[in-house]
């Protein structure tokens, strides 16, 4: 057999063949070949009688029946076309002319068939179409699908893909599956692989607009999509490697990228809808992406729906608990709940399967909505059931469908969607039984090449072994061919990828297993894709092997199988890491350390410690400090050396640091420097800091500039990995513990003196400058490390600590030397660059700082507040509200200054409203914020000649000094240069005259 034919693609056919006779001329005309299959499924050619007048209506309307774009609308049954054209045939005999007629009345199909239409869903469709309308003027907007399962809540997303595709919008969809929870970002990556796949289609000069934009957005950064959706190569080229940032610092990059890529096909003239359906069985990255992509303010056109069980999802559920997240961030979120249809909602559905009167139908409908409670993928199952059992039968001499109903009742049918749907699969040939049980276990969508691999059969084998399933649409390719048309002359064209009809199916088939059976089978499974993937990248189907060999772990009891499979969860672990996907790492190398032999510490000793390094510095990120804590100790009980407790200990410092404990961050910074021979004084006077900077000073001072420049790569790992939590606890001790953060850069500063530069000795230099400017008021030789750094930075070009080395020379050094207005352009860059890398912190610090100078400068107002409202935006997208509340004080006071308030001196505007932000920052105790509010409450009163509060202001703007500076009020100057103010406070003279008093 070589070719499988569905009459409603042969009726497609046979209209173009008509339409050609009639006309003279094809439906459709193109140069291009797929603007020409474009036409053919998306358009509606011109009625064959408008083409030619001679042609009669009755004749054109068969014609254009016989094309109709949805396949449902074309005629059901060779009868219903042959009744037609007889009628017209006899009209043509008889009176010469064909006259126009109602066609299609006696179109009945003698095959069963459900009519594939959506009943009773008219008021969610136009909501959904609503929402899109206002997403093509320029809104982002999240809708929530739910309902129980079967009740039709893809059907319903579906039916808006007409209205997209039609206004030239993207819509992509991709859907969990409850067997790859593991896999991160599963169905995003399905939705945008499918996306991809549709550019490679275009034209070449499409081709190449695409590419420009991919790599104009994403820059040096394309390797991060690349390892998640690697068609995308095929597009922009093979691409760099990235460089190794800090943990955190990688989860804000991945996250930035993503968004960024996504952003690009979200377009005014391409509104973008994505749809995730299954959302039950979603991963925590994928949550933390949409809280991302859904609170960023820059975001435009995009439109995200989600489809859920919310039989499935209880109030403590993520994708519940992150819903609720994104509500308390503003995000609207509009629900909509399926419910079963209703009984005149299924006698409409019957009646137009069975072409016959609603009324007829009646009894029918009503039992079938008693056994089915109205589920419309019940219902569908229910009414395959009463054909596959005979009680439902075409009479060819009536020309009608026929039923009985007593014969039905007495059958007593079960309404148990599930038991029907095993039954269905029962009456398959075991051949096609077993088959259904590989692909279950693979997963809802499963590719021929994999089941062929697994059965150790011929894809031609394979595929007739599938085609009963097909045939009872059990399974239905999904690569654009329709569903019996599957085969080209020489064997499979469409077939090659399929999906179960729905979630049902899948389960229903995957519970013929029993439970010991399934591990074999997943066992089995995972082997087969793994000796496969030996030859290729086996990373690229990491995450599928896993799987299955994860689940059937108690089965693998050879030594060198266990292992092989510890180093496969240590590669997925690693993988999920760099994709941001906290949560699987921590699960795969979980798994990883549960399957180390007991004495892995003696006699694996590497594999033990890379596990645990990698497990700690994950459960850190995705939040298990508990989980964390024990790893650290068991490494510490067990690591042969103090280095290789090194990295461990770096991460329970960045644990401490993520949960605000900054004093338990030290204290575990201290402890791993102590045992590697670095000890530190709790309390030094002042006196004691400065003469440990001179002692410094004098060491840096033999060394010119240009020697220090050319010092040598520092090479030991564990003098590396010291600079690095020197500089993790130089953060924490910065506002809190000012003699500690100087020590701890003089030995950061004195390592790299021993031991040659690093990618962080630009941070190093240029927060040693600022201590030589602001402690030992040496501003020469300040001034000449902070560009030391700079010039070692352009050197070494080291972009992931760009936005803090730019910071502090441009914050706390250059202003000295330099006009402040040469700081503003720098800090710009500071943070472009911080946001490149995803040090946040830094970009949002720099954004500020530029704003703040650029003010400062005596820049023109207007400007800076257009300045400060773009970047405002921009530190609300990437989640720093405490830099975003002071940006928003400077903000207001500009206002102020610009517009004719009553009471220009009092902070109430459209940004900023002291009467309600003023005490959450004193509730808050956030002295930074408090600090800023009285340097722009005392500049704004000095100017408006309020005095008696301008002296309050002063006095409090002082007392908060501390925040702002972390230095102990020793170089405020250095902080923010002010015209108007730096440490000072006002006092009223009895004549009425301002002092500055310092």
């Amino acid at each position: 057999m070589n070719r499988i034919l569905d009459y409603r693609t042969d009726f497609y056919s046979l209209g173009v063949t008509f339409y050609e006779i009639l006309t003279g001329r094809f439906p459709f005309q193109a140069t291009d070949a797929l603007e020409l299959v474009h036409r053919h499924m998306a358009k509606r050619p011109v009625p064959a009688h408008e083409v030619d007048p001679t042609v009669p209506t009755a004749f054109s309307d068969i014609v254009s029946k016989l094309m109709a774009k949805s396949a449902e609308e074309r005629y059901l049954s060779a009868s219903g076309l042959k009744a037609d054209l007889e009628r017209c045939l006899q009209m043509l005999e008889e009176t010469g002319k064909i006259d126009d007629f109602e066609i299609g009345r006696q179109d009945i199909s003698e095959k069963f068939r459900i009519v594939q239409g959506l009943y009773g869903r008219e008021k969610e469709i136009k909501v959904l179409l609503g929402i899109y309308d206002q997403v093509s003027r320029g809104k982002t907007k999240i809708a929530m699908v739910s309902g129980y399962a079967g009740i039709g809540k893809t059907s319903l997303v579906k039916e808006i893909y007409k209205h997209v595709t039609t206004k030239k919008g993207h819509f992509i969809s991709g859907k969990f599956d409850q067997l790859h929870r593991n896999v991160p970002y599963s169905a995003l990556i399905q939705a945008f692989e499918e996306l991809v796949r549709e550019l490679l289609t275009e034209r070449r000069g499409d081709l190449e607009h695409w590419k420009e934009k991919l790599l104009e957005v994403l820059g040096l950064n394309g390797r991060i999509i690349v390892d998640v959706i690697s068609d995308v190569e095929l597009i922009i080229g093979p691409q760099p490697p990235v460089v190794d940032l800090g943990p955190v610092e990688s989860q804000n990059w991945f996250n930035l990228v993503f968004r960024n890529f996504i952003r690009i096909f979200c377009e005014k003239e391409h509104p973008m809808v994505i749809f995730l359906d299954d959302l039950q069985w979603v991963d925590a990255a994928t949550l933390r992406l949409i809280d991302l992509l859904m609170t960023d303010e820059d975001m435009q056109y995009l439109l995200l729906i989600g489809a859920y069980r919310d039989n499935e999802v209880d109030f403590s559920h993520p994708l519940a608990l992150a819903l609720e997240n994104l509500k308390g961030k503003g995000a609207l979120i509009t629900q909509l709940e399926v419910g079963p249809l209703g009984d005149q909602h299924v006698t409409r559905l019957i009646a137009d399967t069975l072409s016959r009167d609603q009324e007829s139908v009646k009894t029918l409908a009503n039992l079938v909505v008693q056994k089915t409670t109205g589920n419309p993928f019940f219902v569908n199952q229910f009414l395959t059931t009463l054909y596959e059992e005979d009680l439902l039968t075409f009479e060819t001499g009536a020309r009608q469908w026929q039923w009985e109903m007593p014969k039905i009742k007495a059958q007593d049918i079960t309404g148990n969607a599930v038991e029907l749907l095993v039954k269905r699969l029962e009456r398959l040939s075991p051949e096609t039984q077993n088959l259904l049980r590989l692909a279950a276990c693979i997963g809802n969508r499963f590719d021929l090449e994999t089941l062929s691999l697994i059965t150790e059969k011929s894809l031609a084998e394979t595929f007739f072994g599938l085609l009963p399933a097909s045939q009872e649409g059990i399974i239905i390719p999904f690569s654009g061919s329709e569903a019996n048309d599957l085969l080209d002359h020489d064997g499979i064209e469409g077939g090659r990828r399929f999906k179960f009809l729905h979630d049902r199916l899948q389960q229903a088939a995957y519970a013929l297993i029993t439970e010991q059976e399934r591990k074999k089978v997943h066992l089995k499974i995972g082997r087969l894709l793994f000796e496969n993937a030996a030859g290729e990248a086996p990373e690229e189907r990491l995450f599928d092997i896993l799987n299955h060999l994860n689940p059937a772990r108690d089965l693998i009891t050879q030594p060198a199988d266990r292992d092989a499979l510890v180093q496969l969860n240590l590669s997925a672990g690693r993988k999920a890491k760099a994709s941001a996907a906290y949560e699987m790492a921590f699960e795969y190398l979980e798994i990883g350390i549960d399957l180390l032999d007991p004495n892995s510490w003696r006699d694996q000793y590497e594999l033990a410690l890379e596990l645990h390094n990698e497990a700690t510095e994950v459960a850190c990120l995705s939040g298990h400090f508990g989980q964390m804590e024990l790893l650290v100790e068991t490494v510490s009980q067990n690591a042969a050396t103090a280095q290789d407790k090194v990295a461990v200990y770096q991460f329970r410092v960045l644990g401490y640091w993520a949960q605000n404990k900054l004093s338990k961050a030290i204290d575990a910074a201290l402890d791993i420097l102590q045992m590697l021979g670095m000890k530190f004084t709790t309390e030094l006077t002042l006196a004691e800091i400065r003469r440990s900077v001179d002692q410094t000073q004098s060491a840096v001072g033999r060394k010119t500039t240009e020697e220090l420049l050319e010092l040598p790569q520092m090479k030991d790992p564990v003098n590396l990995a010291i600079l690095r939590i020197i500089k993790d606890a130089v953060y924490c001790a910065y506002s809190t513990r000012f003699e500690l953060f100087v020590q701890l850069l003089l030995a950061g500063i004195n390592l790299i003196l021993r031991h040659g530069n690093t990618s962080l000795a630009p941070f190093f230099y240029c927060f040693y400058g600022s201590v030589l400017c602001g402690v030992s008021g040496d501003i020469e030789s300040g001034y000449k490390y902070g560009q030391l750094g700079v010039d070692l930075l352009k050197r070494l070009n080291v972009r992931e600590i760009m936005g803090g080395t730019l910071f502090a020379f441009n914050v706390y050094i250059r202003h000295f030397k330099e006009h402040v207005k040469e700081t503003v352009k720098p800090l710009a860059e500071g943070y472009q660059s911080g946001l490149e890398t995803g040090d946040l912190s830094y970009a949002a610090y720099c954004a500020l700082s530029h704003c703040v100078r650029m003010y400062m400068a005596s820049a023109n107002l207007v400007k800076v507040k257009q300045e400060m409202e773009i970047y405002a935006d921009a530190i609300r997208s990437i989640n720093q509200p405490l830099v975003v509340d002071v940006l928003q004080i400077f903000h207001q006071a500009i206002s102020n200054m610009l517009n004719e308030n009553e009471k220009p001196w009092v902070l109430i505007g459209e940004v900023y409203d002291e009467r309600t932000q003023l005490p959450f920052h004193q509730e808050a105790n956030n002295r930074f914020a408090l600090h800023y509010f009285y340097f722009n409450k005392l500049i704004l009163t000095c100017l408006f000649t309020q005095y008696d509060e301008a002296v309050e202001s002063a006095d409090m703007a002082e007392k908060y000094l501390d925040e702002v500076t972390g230095w102990r009020c020793l170089f405020f100057t250095s902080t923010i240069p002010s015209p108007v103010l730096v440490l000072t406070t006002l006092s009223r003279k009895t004549n009425g005259d301002i002092t500055l008093r310092r």
